[in-house]
């Protein structure tokens, strides 16, 4: 296959890919130039230096000539860190301003958005305009380490403040952020990363549990959903595949009806060929499909298999990334 047998489309293609490394070579600019994606995600490998990256995003906005790209990273603080600036470096990991919260709520509250705004005025300096953040996951004794202190913890009053108000620190200053993972990860004890892991707790605990995070913020634009089994309300396919999660939890009981994104389908949780991923994510009623290693090869397949997004959810999409250059997207969403 051939990025020339992609045909760029009058709108873009429903995916977000990564890129290989710090510049962009000749084959990605051909191949994001035809395929005309959503947007781009932005790992350390790719993060430098502040006047490499900007260089980078650059770059990427030019192979497909949109003002409205989505540029995303995962910088979500501790351990889960890509850029090499200072104030992201710095930046706690949620689990810490979870313990805070045990002890002094509206303290926990205050650094939380504080620490938010900081977070952005690196990404802003960058040119990045999409956070992966924040972790809504609950933490229990038995979540998978590679959640961990990634969450604000094991309450669901605690996740809610704080995430709302990680939310409003990133909108105040013109990030927008993307809840994750939808409709929860946090009683997962395996790593969605390696296999699929599988949670056999009845609906209704996790409607008083996992769900409640995201249904307290359903307002925020974009979510990403969980490589998860959750075998009560699914017993064949992971929430990002299956209908009867989307349709049933994400989109009725949790109420999300913003723009939903997988996580990344070259995951181990996720099973066949990466067409069947493709197809499977968009006909369970996913919007958008994170593609995030950087190989050319796998790009040209997903972007040869991919929906295009356009109608409401395209117009809804460019409304609120025109909205990031006005520092107005607090009115926008609250």
């Amino acid at each position: 296959m051939s990025e020339k047998l992609i045909k760029r489309q009058n709108y873009p293609l429903a995916i977000i890919l990564g890129c290989k490394g710090t510049k962009l070579l000749k084959e990605e600019r051909d191949l994001f130039a035809n395929a005309n994606p959503l947007g781009f995600i932005l790992f350390k490998r790719n993060c430098k230096n502040l006047k490499q990256i900007k260089k980078l995003i650059v770059d990427l906005r030019l192979a497909v000539k949109r003002q409205d790209v989505a540029i995303l990273i995962d910088q979500e603080g501790g351990r889960v860190n890509r850029l090499p600036l200072s104030c992201s470096k710095k930046a706690l990991a949620q689990g810490n301003i979870g313990k805070i919260y045990a002890r002094n709520p509206d303290r926990a509250k205050k650094i939380a958005y504080n620490r938010a705004t900081a977070i952005a005025r690196d990404l802003l300096k960058a040119g990045i305009n999409t956070n992966c953040s924040p972790v809504l996951d609950l933490n229990f004794s038995s979540t998978s380490k590679i959640i961990g202190d990634r969450s604000f913890g094991s309450s669901v009053n605690c996740i809610v403040d704080l995430g709302k108000e990680t939310c409003r620190g990133f909108l105040d200053s013109g990030i927008i952020p993307i809840i994750k993972h939808i409709p929860g990860h946090g009683r997962a004890s395996g790593d969605s990363h390696i296999k699929l892991p599988k949670v056999s707790t009845d609906i209704s605990l996790l409607k008083k549990s996992d769900f409640l995070p995201f249904k307290k913020l359903n307002f925020v634009p974009l979510a990403m959903t969980a490589h998860i089994l959750f075998s009560k309300i699914d017993s064949l396919e992971p929430a990002t595949c299956s209908k009867k999660i989307i349709k049933r939890i994400i989109r009725d009981y949790i109420n999300f009806q913003g723009l939903l994104i997988t996580d990344d389908i070259s995951m181990g949780a996720l099973r066949g060929s990466l067409q069947k991923r493709v197809k499977d994510s968009f006909n369970s009623g996913c919007d958008v499909v994170l593609h995030c290693n950087g190989i050319l090869r796998e790009m040209e397949i997903v972007a040869s298999t991919a929906n295009i997004l356009k109608g409401k959810k395209y117009n809804n999409f460019r409304h609120l990334y025109n909205k990031t250059n006005k520092r107005d997207l607090k009115k926008f969403i609250f």
